[in-house]
């Protein structure tokens, strides 16, 4: 479902085979051709990504939590 919202430019690691946008990678000579892989790595940015979707989780529970604590307040009397 992630890879719908890069839009259809997104290719393939020619390492670890995973979708990803073209912004997130780079070109490497792997047998004597240019191969799209994952910048910098295939594990650091898994890793990266990982990070900044666990922060993203975080930042929208904390903001359902403080809605349902201001629904609760204006609602209770």
């Amino acid at each position: 479902m992630a890879a719908a919202s890069f839009g259809g430019a997104t290719m393939s690691c020619f390492l670890c085979g995973k979708h990803r946008a073209r912004s997130l990678m780079t070109t490497k000579k792997v047998l004597g051709k240019s191969q799209a892989v994952c910048a910098p790595s295939c594990k650091e940015l898994e890793e990266m990504l990982a990070a900044n979707a666990a922060s993203a989780a975080n930042a929208a529970n904390t903001a359902n939590t403080a809605n349902a604590a201001s629904t609760t307040n204006s609602t209770g009397s």
